[in-house]
């Protein structure tokens, strides 16, 4: 059997269904006042959130220059095919599709294929990456049209989950209500209630009254609630491994989502945008965002300054001042990761001082802004050691 280097690790069923478990899952995080919008609207954000962008080659390719040997009788081309869309769609399998023996792989925004070029017919060389191109875009216009009748369904599958929440809820409520009837109910404390949804949820916490209209600020007793909810949630990752050992971090953020929209209404969403990009977890209230933080899997120093610089810094706006970096460890020597995430977040160029914070596997660190010196914000960085 031939080897496809294009459509051949994922099928389109799992595709799709992977967004559909995705969706529900977003939806599962959603608040009381989330789900309450209008039907209709949330349905189209749902279609162009997880809209399907299938990529199209281009024609106008480039080569590496092959290396000068006067003897050989052909040389081996790289070339570079620029494509517009989503590059994940290059591994989905659609119900048919051609077979890709050509070895080619997927750099940035180009296709890279290895062509051999015999120096008596380097005209071959043109219908054959002409041939190429043609073949894949075929397989894409294939791909294309099946994701679009699959694509069909989000709508459906929203309104499903979004119906089957508000009756959970409901239901919810009437029972903690109908309990509450029987027999008086005591509090938790052994830091699980921290991650139950209460039966009186509270606003985001704004404070009542801010230094100016300009520049909203979230009280460092706020700021250390949010994060022990994370940690508390974190600790039931700890103690239900094989739960959560096979989730990624997506999936262990949307986790974390649903804890903090049961202790804060209509607070924390996931994906939102914010600034230039869009932010792993962010809580807002009204037409301010109080709360900012991103997640990663840790793999090493580079991959921190890249969350730090590329993302959190430049999804944070000039008036949010309290962030946060969540770095779930899968690797074997914690304490090592530990020390390199507090060297790594200690030793930016932003970073002005440390600040006063007891935590085993944390730090907390007053930043300057890049594009504004006189600003500053509080990041707080915490390691977690999930299952493996």
């Amino acid at each position: 059997m031939f080897h496809s280097y294009l459509f051949g690790r994922i099928k389109i069923d799992d595709y799709m269904n992977d967004i559909r478990i995705k969706l529900e899952s977003e939806i599962e995080g959603m608040s009381d006042a989330e789900l309450n919008q209008d039907l209709n609207e949330m349905c189209d954000y749902f279609v162009e959130k997880h809209r399907i962008d299938v990529p199209v080659l281009k024609e106008e390719y480039t080569a590496d220059a092959p290396l000068d040997n006067p003897y050989a009788r052909s040389v081996k081309l790289k070339c570079y095919i620029p494509f517009e869309g989503d590059a994940k769609l290059f591994d989905v399998a659609a119900t048919s599709h051609p077979v890709i023996c050509t070895p080619c792989q997927v750099e940035g925004q180009h296709l890279t294929v290895e062509v051999e070029v015999h120096l008596e017919y380097p005209d071959l060389f043109r219908d054959e990456m002409r041939q190429f191109i043609t073949t894949v875009n075929d397989g894409l216009n294939t791909l294309r049209e099946q994701t679009l009748r699959w694509a069909k369904h989000i709508p459906e599958w929203a309104t499903q989950t979004i119906n089957k929440r508000k009756t959970a809820l409901t239901r919810q409520e009437q029972f903690q209500q109908r309990l509450s009837e029987l027999v008086p109910l005591r509090r938790r404390d052994d830091g699980t209630e921290k991650i139950i949804v209460p039966v009186q949820r509270k606003p985001a916490p704004l404070p009542p009254a801010m230094k100016s209209p300009m520049e909203p600020e979230l009280p460092i007793s706020s700021y250390d609630d949010i994060l022990n909810i994370i940690q508390a949630m974190v600790h039931v990752f700890e103690r239900s491994p094989t739960v959560f050992k096979q989730m990624g971090e997506e999936d262990l953020r949307t986790i974390l989502l649903v804890a903090l929209n049961g202790l804060y209404e209509g607070g924390a969403t996931g994906e939102t945008f914010n600034g230039t990009g869009k932010t792993d977890i962010l809580i807002r209230h009204e037409d301010r965002n109080v709360f900012i933080a991103e997640c990663l899997m840790w793999t090493g120093e580079a991959t921190l300054r890249s969350k730090m610089d590329d993302q959190l810094f430049k999804y944070a706006m000039w008036r949010d001042s309290k962030l946060a970096l969540l770095v779930f460890n899968r690797n074997k020597n914690f304490t090592d990761v530990i020390n390199k995430m507090r060297s790594t977040v200690h030793g930016h160029p932003q970073c002005v001082a440390s600040l006063p914070f007891e935590h085993m596997s944390g730090a907390r660190y007053v930043f300057n802004r890049k594009d504004d010196a006189q600003r500053q914000f509080t990041l707080t960085c915490l390691a977690f050691d999930v299952p493996q």
